[in-house]
């Protein structure tokens, strides 16, 4: 049910160098658009159903080689990966309104007239598919084929404006393309019926992540490579890891959108992670036996590479 490859079109994604941080991204905006779909769908009564959701990196109890298990493994990136990769599901199963997987679509128990009544929306200027704004091509069965014409929504579009707009739709489903929800402004202001939902999915839509790669550790890979015990505790060369929580900041329910102040923005702002190391010494390569004269013979080896 997925393409067999896909490519990164968003330039902050497109052009981060590390693939941990190309994941954490990627899983920063997915939370977003999640967050954003999950309180449209609910100020409809609709069901939401979510996108394939996308990762750069494995999912793995210790070290990864290059964002992947093992050196040997042939995987193109970005991949679709099970949702309990990067979202606790439990949490949104009891926290969150009804929501179905991606594949629901490609069930053969759905009607065919749910899928004969499905519109596109697109806001503002008609974007393909493909445009700089979407972050991976949705795999063909992910959603049904639009069979009704599109519902049109301005560009800038409150989450409560376009609620009201599509309310008048007659269309079983609504498809929207990450690439249009992208142009709806992040603002609850004018809909505070959805501030509880708000609240909600910041915490059901957050997951602990714990990543540590070769890549960021080359003193645990030289001291690997010469079958040395300890590699993981060295002193001073500690392991470079990225540990943390990732959630999705709330919408701003007040002074925004119509009711931004002169000067200050009007919608809240989609937030990407700037750093992806936070544990360990990053770039240590010498430690207290050069000091004495007795510099670690891994460290000349890797010094001399250089």
């Amino acid at each position: 049910l997925s393409p067999n490859k896909a490519e990164l079109l968003l330039p902050a994604l497109r052009d981060e160098v590390h693939c941990v941080m190309a994941h954490l991204k990627l899983n920063a905006l997915q939370r977003q658009w999640l967050q954003v779909g999950f309180l449209l769908a609910h100020a409809l009564g609709r069901t939401l159903v979510l996108p394939p959701l996308w990762c750069v990196v494995d999912r793995f109890w210790t070290i990864l080689d290059h964002c992947l298990i093992g050196s040997k493994v042939e995987m193109s990136r970005p991949f679709v990966c099970p949702l309990d990769h990067s979202f606790d599901v439990p949490a949104m199963t009891a926290q969150l309104p009804e929501w179905r997987e991606h594949t629901f679509f490609a069930s053969q128990r759905i009607a065919p007239q749910l899928a004969a009544s499905t519109a596109p929306v697109r806001v503002g200027a008609a974007v393909a598919p493909d445009a700089a704004s979407s972050a991976v091509p949705a795999p063909a069965a992910s959603a049904p084929a639009a069979a009704l014409p599109a519902v049109t929504l301005p560009e800038g579009a409150t989450i409560g404006e376009a609620a009201r707009l599509l309310r008048g739709s007659d269309a079983r489903v609504l498809r929207l393309d990450v690439s249009d929800l992208a142009r709806l402004c992040r603002c609850l202001a004018d809909a505070p019926e959805l501030q509880p939902l708000n609240r909600k999915l910041q915490g059901a839509l957050s997951q602990p992540y714990h990543y540590c790669d070769t890549t960021d550790n080359p003193y645990f890979v030289a001291c690997k490579a010469e079958r040395r015990s300890g590699c993981r505790k060295h002193p001073v060369h500690l392991m470079n890891v990225s540990r943390g929580v990732q959630r999705p900041p709330m919408l701003p329910h007040e002074a925004c959108g119509d009711a931004a102040a002169a000067g200050q923005p009007r919608c809240g702002a989609v937030e990407l992670p700037t750093n992806y190391i936070n544990e360990g010494v990053t770039g240590r390569t010498s430690g207290p036996q050069a000091k004495e004269g007795r510099e670690d013979p891994i460290v000349a080896a890797m010094r001399n590479k250089m």
